[in-house]
């Protein structure tokens, strides 16, 4: 197991998948970078990226919430405030939420669907 979390090798580690009734997410690692990897049920297509190039078009400062569970057909993602580069925030609601927010407070849930078209992956 150690060499699995800590070697030299580009296996693949700690597996997380999260399905909805048309998205399946699989949140992996290889070595220390993140990966996520989402089929399209619908369109039966497939996307993998690494979660560091990832462009947030949302206005939530850079950090795309990562999933951590499902509700009905939306994911349920995790916005860590305090992790927040409150300069590229542009979500007005969010802003006066992180205002006055510190490191003690609860992280701020989430509930998201994801879209990309294959002229335009995520």
């Amino acid at each position: 197991m150690k060499e699995i979390l800590f070697g030299d090798h580009n296996w693949i580690r700690l597996i997380y998948l999260y399905e909805t009734e048309t998205n399946l997410i699989v949140k992996y690692y290889i070595k220390r970078d993140f990966y996520i990897g989402i089929w399209d049920k619908t369109k039966d297509e497939t996307i993998n990226f690494k979660y560091d190039n990832v462009i947030d078009d949302l206005g939530i400062g850079g950090k795309f919430p990562l999933p951590i569970g499902v509700y009905n057909d939306h994911f349920i993602g995790v916005i860590n405030p305090y992790n927040l580069n409150k300069k590229q925030v542009k979500n007005t609601e969010l802003k006066k939420i992180t205002e006055n927010i510190s490191e003690e407070d609860n992280p701020i849930l989430c509930f998201y669907l994801i879209r990309w078209s294959s002229n335009n992956p995520a």
